[in-house]
């Protein structure tokens, strides 16, 4: 299995640190779908609700991708990584016991980037943060 990691701030400036709380939150609400037997479309339907408008400029990023031995690892986020590698659509693939993903959420404010990711296991009681969290 690949490693996880976690995306921090560096800004001390108030609306930079409020965007990424708001990012924080994001991941932590989709996080929250990584139940064993879900579908992985939940997490797409979530980050689709909390970011509004910004969802087109979130999926410039990705939302988020399995963890294992490529980049390539199910469970996909998006139909188009699903097709480039000709697996079936995301709204069949569910969610199994022990995946591991990345999940992410970027969008712009203030002429800056904000990015928040962090990677999860998939457990039987619901996420468990790869990064302790």
């Amino acid at each position: 299995m690949g490693g996880g990691c976690r995306t921090y701030v560096s800004s001390d400036q108030p609306k930079l640190q409020s965007a990424y709380q708001k990012a924080q939150e994001i991941v932590t609400q989709m996080a929250m779908q990584l139940k064993r037997g879900n579908s992985i479309k939940a997490i797409d339907e979530t980050a689709r609700n909390q970011l509004g408008e910004f969802y087109a400029t979130a999926g410039t990023y990705g939302l988020g991708n399995g963890i294992g031995l490529n980049q390539w690892e199910a469970p996909f986020l998006s139909e188009d990584e699903a097709r480039q590698v000709g697996s079936t659509s995301l709204g069949a693939t569910l969610l199994n016991e022990n995946m591991t993903l990345a999940l992410r959420v970027a969008f712009e404010t203030e002429g800056k980037l904000i990015l928040f990711g962090d990677s999860y296991e998939v457990t039987l009681d619901g996420p468990k943060s790869l990064t302790g969290k």
